[in-house]
């Protein structure tokens, strides 16, 4: 019968070697392997491949989403009959749903932590509305600064180098006060007048809006806040303006509830003997130019160290040649001992050869990752392949004229390890 059908048949065959369903079923934490294997998973080593070569049908097996999507082309042209075989693995995929399980959890329970905090009958009443905001003010400040920013490739005359931007006051109805930073970075292609006309449009946009209990859940609610709200694009605004605006409105939120900021975001939980506890998993990291002899910018780490900072990211590709860049690396790495995250950026500075070059230097450095090595986007996989080094991506991804999560795919190594770019997240927002 199914030789005889007139048109070409597609299987797809989702082969785990055994009732894989089984795995994510509570009966898998309370039964022993042994058990499961025989009676419940029922592996098999049958072969797909085998079993269409013995029948005269066309096999094609595949691991990743787009070898899936070549496959299921493939299949359409070649005008037979196919089968397609999707490998998978029962531990694999029982470990991917716990994760999955896991987070799902902390997201429910950190959510709940929030809520917590704030008025029930208030925002029953209130539709879910903290306050209205009364008014917003900006006042400019200019900061000198005894080096350039890492961000500039412009040579400045070191007595007339200034960091401006604004501090934004949002006032709540009730009186409380927010405050944040914006501050436009060269990168984002900001500028201080485009910035301040930024502003005035949305204090008069945002005065009298209603503040809801979601907004320091973050995952999506600042842009759905401020597209339902405030009818405006999140895409349209200047990162450097969102970030103050939504420093400042969780800054106020905090103060109307006698809180800090920090406990606003990520509230404190009771452990089970009564003590206040909080996730201490997320690590800020320092940012060193990394300008200066081998053991003057060690030394600097060392006091980044003591500060309390546990990652460290320095600015590599802007000496002479990769040795250099690498005898900075192995100095730092020596100093700070090996409990230390290091994390290098060479912007896309270097050719491939020179990144290669400072790669097999810094090998036994122990480098988290690299942050675009390359000039040539073509180069990145390649160089994670040859190198061996963790790589990261962030002009890659903001250059890109679309959506980047659609270039993403083109990106699914296991060498690319981290996603740095605001671009990147501002699309995932919008989406979520």
């Amino acid at each position: 019968m199914f030789r005889t059908m007139q048109k070409p048949i597609l299987i797809l065959v989702i082969n785990n070697h055994g009732g894989a369903i089984f795995s994510l079923l509570p009966i898998a934490n309370r039964t022993e392997p042994r058990v499961l294997n025989q009676y419940f998973y029922t592996a098999h080593d049958i072969s797909i491949e085998k079993l269409c070569m013995a029948h005269g049908v066309k096999h094609l097996a595949v691991k990743t989403k787009t070898e899936l999507e070549d496959a299921l082309v493939t299949s359409k042209h070649l005008g037979t009959d196919c089968v397609i075989e999707v490998e998978s693995c029962i531990d694999e995929n029982a470990t991917f749903h716990s994760t999955l399980r896991k987070f799902a959890c902390q997201a429910v329970d950190h959510a709940s932590n929030i809520l917590s905090r704030f008025s029930v009958p208030d925002s029953i009443s209130c539709g879910l509305s903290i306050s209205k905001i009364h008014k917003l003010e900006y006042s400019l400040y200019r900061i000198q600064l005894c080096a350039p920013p890492t961000s500039s490739s412009v040579k400045h005359d070191r007595s007339k180098i200034y960091r401006e931007g604004f501090i934004l006051s949002l006032y709540l109805e009730d009186g409380s006060v927010g405050y944040g930073e914006v501050a436009p970075l060269e990168i984002h292609e900001e500028t201080l007048l485009d910035v301040e006309e930024q502003l005035r449009f949305l204090f008069h946009v945002m005065k009298g809006a209603n503040l809801t209990y979601s907004l320091p859940l973050l995952k999506g609610s600042f842009s759905s806040w401020i597209w339902k709200k405030l009818g405006i694009s999140v895409r349209s605004i200047f990162p450097s303006v969102r970030c103050g605006l939504e420093m400042a409105i969780l800054h106020a939120i905090a103060a109307r509830h006698n809180s800090s900021f920090l406990n606003i975001l990520y509230p404190k939980t009771e452990t089970d003997e009564g003590i206040s506890k909080r996730s201490s998993s997320v690590k800020i990291c320092a940012l060193i130019d990394s300008t200066g002899t081998p053991s003057e910018v060690a030394n600097i780490a060392i006091t980044l160290v003591e500060e309390g900072f546990t990652a460290i990211k320095l600015k590599v590709a802007r000496r002479a040649d990769p040795f250099q860049d690498a005898a900075v690396i192995q100095e730092v790495r020596k100093k700070v001992g090996p409990q230390i995250e290091l994390r290098v950026d060479a912007n896309r500075k270097w050719s491939y050869e020179e990144a290669l070059e400072f790669g097999s230097l810094v090998k036994n450095c122990d480098l988290q990752y690299i942050e675009e090595p390359v000039q040539v986007e073509d180069d990145i996989l390649k160089y994670c392949e040859e190198s061996g080094l963790p790589v990261a991506l962030d002009e890659t991804i903001d250059k890109f004229p679309g959506n980047p999560l659609k270039m993403l795919e083109k990106y699914a190594n296991p060498g690319i390890v981290a996603l740095v770019s605001g671009k990147i997240f501002n699309n995932l927002i919008s989406e979520a």
